[in-house]
């Protein structure tokens, strides 16, 4: 809009508002939310066409519903490199008869330990827009301002400075005029922040979806979502880096500030005894029936390397930055390390490296451990040769999944088997020498691992 402008709808109940201004963290439209203390008040919106906004760095989504202790060091540990962190608070969905919203119980500490600035997230199932379909969108903005103002007054409390609420709802794209509708009928937004969305690289091109992103401070640009494969030999894709400018193009030409949302993800993906998709899984437990095939798909760091030195060497107009999904956690069995995060923020491909090392805990026993002591997990195998003293051996085994590969005799033999993931080493084999035999030097010596892909 060329000019600013106010849009009111005054209090039907008497209550006071309140209007807390503050300076916002990262980049975004100086449009502002601002609640209102009664029930039935409407928020007022101003738009303003300055948009001097400071570039911000790295944004992380933290999508636990539960807020477990490694999920509390996680947020600790990435507070340094947070520019802020987009917290899931909340969900709205529609049963087909009424609509509901669900609450998370958010670690307040852990945030405030981290000192970074938080968006409350809430999302809305898909199921949402039958709801709006059915004249629901009064009812749909209360719920969603309800979400956010409980969250806000528990944050305070704890001194956690909020920075905006965001919704992230994956409304169909013949639908996005009623997002419209919702977005101008939300109300008792918390005081000061600013509101923001996800949103769809199908809607870019839309026109309604410019009327979307006027209603916001900004948008996030999720280029990342599993395009299920037909059958076991189908490439797994979570993020087309071949559409990429493309995207940025559209995204920067609606004219509004937004950020680009990369994964950090992976899933499991699994397929029946023809060889057709069946099922996939993110974290967790997942049960797959007998005879079913299952492949894992994660995000590829070394393609994401080559998108922020792209992303961070001429970013786009109106790019904010990067928002990375997700958080990584150390208990996350498809997600980053967060060496491999840390890594790839810089533009760097992740540090690949193992180590073979001989452990001697008794007389004449060794263990032969193997080690990552690089900045990344990897799903190959890997393989070292190991050397012992000539005629010494009496015993030996190979444990787990690790195998001998070549077998000249004992003193000398290769051994092969899974990565192990980072602070995760595992002992590969033993072996029992004979004491009488002990020669000068090393008894025992693991040779360089290889990566064998």
């Amino acid at each position: 809009m060329k000019h600013a402008c106010w849009l009111f709808v005054f209090l039907l109940a008497a209550g006071c508002i309140l209007l807390l201004g503050r300076t916002v963290s990262g980049d975004l439209r100086s449009t502002q939310f601002l609640i209102v203390g009664s029930s039935r008040s409407v928020l007022a919106i101003e738009r303003s066409p300055s948009r001097n906004i400071p570039e911000s760095r790295d944004a992380f989504y933290v999508w636990q519903r539960n807020w477990s202790i490694p999920v509390c060091e996680a947020v600790r540990r990435a507070g340094p490199d947070a520019d802020q962190f987009m917290v899931l608070v909340g969900e709205i969905g529609f049963d087909g008869t009424r609509l509901r919203a669900e609450r998370m119980h958010i670690d307040w500490d852990a945030l405030l330990d981290a000192g970074s600035p938080v968006v409350l997230v809430i999302r809305c199932e898909v199921s949402l827009s039958r709801g709006l379909s059915r004249g629901r969108t009064g009812r749909a903005a209360q719920l969603i301002a309800g979400v956010a103002r409980e969250h806000v007054r528990a944050a305070r409390v704890q001194g956690v400075t909020i920075a905006g609420v965001q919704i992230d709802y994956d409304c169909p794209t013949s639908q996005l005029g009623q997002y419209t509708g919702l977005l101008r009928s939300l109300r008792s937004q918390p005081p000061g922040t600013v509101v923001s969305i996800t949103a769809l690289p199908c809607w870019l091109k839309n026109s309604e979806f410019r009327r979307v992103a006027q209603q916001v401070s900004y948008f996030v640009l999720q280029v990342h979502s599993l395009q299920k494969p037909r059958m076991l030999k189908d490439p797994i894709v979570l993020c087309d880096t071949g559409k990429l400018a493309g995207y940025l193009r559209d995204a920067s030409s609606v004219g509004v500030p937004y950020y680009l949302s990369l994964p950090t993800y992976g899933y499991r993906v699994a397929f029946d005894e023809a060889g057709s998709f069946a099922a996939l899984s993110a974290e967790g437990p997942a049960i797959w029936k007998p005879g079913w095939k299952v492949r894992v798909a994660v995000a590829d760091p070394v393609e994401m390397a080559r998108v922020v030195r792209h992303v961070r060497g001429r970013l786009p107009k109106h790019c904010l930055g990067i928002v990375w999904f997700r958080l990584p956690v150390d208990i996350d069995e498809l997600n980053w390390s967060w060496s491999t995060l840390k890594a790839v923020m810089q533009g760097r491909e992740p540090e690949v490296a193992f180590r073979a090392e001989v452990r001697n805990p008794g007389a004449g026993l060794y263990e032969l451990w193997l080690a990552n002591t690089g900045e990344t997990n990897i799903r190959g195998m890997v393989s070292f040769d190991v050397v012992c003293e000539s005629g010494a051996v009496r015993a030996y085994d190979i444990l787990g999944d690790f195998r001998e590969d070549e077998q000249g005799s004992s003193d000398r033999i290769r051994i092969s088997g899974p990565a192990p993931g980072l602070a995760s080493p595992v002992m590969a084999a033993w072996y029992r020498l004979d004491p009488e035999k002990s020669g000068h030097g090393e008894r025992v010596v693991a040779g360089d691992v290889q990566v064998v892909r």
